[in-house]
């Protein structure tokens, strides 16, 4: 048997302990509640959504999402909730307290919840898969992020130049470069960033942090994608190609650089028609340009391809 029924003398009643983790009720009905942690059963569904729960009055909770009733109000601020937790943990937003703590790394937080998704950083628990690529995520909501990707579903559009995107917050990040917002600030240098990623870059200037170290050389980077390219170093590789001469590169900025020798370049005919040119106005009028410059020029620039 899954339950395991003992009697406790000292208070004189009969104890329930959960036979998989060991935890005790005094009640039948809330060992049953509390055994489908540990089965996953969930017998109460919303009509709505279908979205299932594991207690009825978590379902009912539920359904004020639905109608829209939300009968708690913030005494600070007026916004309402339509559950008293929510309005109990919106309240920590005022009071500035953080009761949840990681014992890992200190880094404090307002719901449980959140802590709980944090720790899965240093336990590295990654429990939503996708179905499709079965790639793993930490929370939810990143797992629903990605799947867009599969899906190519773009539903948030800008309505300043029509660029798409998959989430909400990829397109309020996109709406700085046309609003020029930049509400990160570096407090070393007061320099200002559109987003939080490109701060957390920016602030190892300062604190001179290099998390992405060459397994080969040890060479230390700020960036992964500084290591990236520094890897290339040692793998040979060279992804980017000259279209007009098949030499290769390691890095796009130097296939840059090389396109500019052959777009100064005048190409064998253009020289053969300027030659043409000035040799058939040779008796009539002077050479606007000198022909031997330009061979000696195109020869020179041709030897430093």
């Amino acid at each position: 048997m899954l339950l395991h029924l003992f009697n406790q003398c000292r208070i004189g009643r009969m104890v329930l302990t959960c036979d998989l983790c060991g935890k005790k009720w005094a009640h039948a009905s809330k060992l049953k509640i509390h055994y489908r942690t540990h089965t996953g059963e969930k017998p109460y569904s919303c009509d709505q959504c279908e979205r299932t729960f594991t207690q009825s009055c978590a379902l009912k909770q539920h359904m004020t999402t639905h109608t829209g009733v939300k009968t708690y109000t913030c005494d600070v601020c007026e916004k309402s909730f339509s559950q008293s937790s929510t309005l109990t943990a919106h309240m920590l937003i005022h009071t500035g307290e953080k009761p949840f703590s990681c014992d890992q790394c200190g880094k404090e937080f307002r719901q449980s919840s959140a802590l709980k998704t944090h720790m899965r950083i240093h336990t590295g628990e990654k429990p939503f898969s996708c179905d499709v690529c079965e790639k793993t995520f930490s929370r939810i909501d990143s797992l629903v992020k990605h799947k867009k990707i599969h899906t190519g579903e773009k539903p948030y559009s800008c309505d300043q130049c029509g660029k798409e995107f998959a989430t909400s917050g990829n397109l309020r990040t996109h709406k700085r470069i046309h609003t020029g917002e930049k509400p990160h600030k570096c407090d070393q240098c007061e320099k200002r960033f559109g987003t939080a990623k490109e701060l957390q870059l920016h602030i190892r200037v300062h604190t001179g942090e290099k998390p992405y170290i060459c397994e080969i050389c040890d060479t230390a980077f700020s960036q992964a994608s500084n290591l990236k390219k520094h890897m290339r170093v040692h793998t040979k590789e060279k992804p980017y190609k000259c279209e007009k001469c098949d030499k290769a590169f390691t890095r796009a900025a130097t296939l840059q650089k090389h396109m500019r020798v052959h777009n100064s370049i005048m190409s064998e005919a253009n020289v053969r028609k300027l030659l043409e040119y000035q040799s058939s106005t040779a008796g009539t009028q002077k050479p606007t340009q000198d022909t031997t410059h330009v061979t000696v020029k195109t020869e020179a620039q041709e030897s430093g391809l």
